[in-house]
This record gives structure tokens, sequence and C-alpha cells, in this order.
């Protein structure tokens, strides 16, 4: 069977290579496989933090001027100052 011919005998150094390999826990590649990183896109690197998207510079607001606005497709538009978004209930949740 030509299928039976493309089977490595047992002993042959490629099965010793795998073999090998399974123990270490390799590709057969010969590289050490690290799933947390290997779906990575190119340049990219794994991060356990959350990560803080800004430019280093965060505007100084005084919270006196500070307002928050809603609107658009909302039924009750507003515009909150601090201390009215502070006075609104709050929820905490924890998802640990």
């Amino acid at each position: 069977m030509a299928a039976d011919e493309d089977i490595p005998p047992p002993d042959s150094k490629l099965t010793r290579s795998k073999r090998s390999w399974a123990r270490v826990g390799r590709f057969l590649t010969g590289r050490s496989s690290q799933p947390e990183t290997d779906r990575l896109p190119p340049g990219q690197k794994l991060t356990t933090g959350f990560p803080v998207l800004d430019l280093g510079m965060q505007p100084d607001i005084p919270l006196a001027e500070w307002s928050l606005t809603v609107d658009g497709l909302v039924e009750k538009p507003a515009v909150l100052t601090w201390e009215q978004l502070n006075a609104l209930p709050q929820v905490t949740d924890d998802f640990t």
C-alpha cells in the first residue's frame, strides 16, 4: 500500500524527535507551545492589566465646569453637573 510507505519506521529519527517534542510540550515545528501569545497579531503583546488608552496628557477641567450631556436618540435629554452625576444611584459590580 502506498499509504504505508509514507509512515516512518517506529524508531526513525523523526519518530524519536516527535516523542521528545511531545514530552516537553512542543509543536511538530519544534518550538514551544505558548497559546496565550501564539494568537496575538505581529507587534502586539499580551497585557494582564487594564490598558490605559491616552496620550499621557489629561485636560485640567475644574469640577465646577465639568458636565455630561446625554442627548440624541434618548427619551429624556439631560445635562448633568459633576454633583448631579454623583447624586444618581450607584451600583458596584464584583466580577471576581
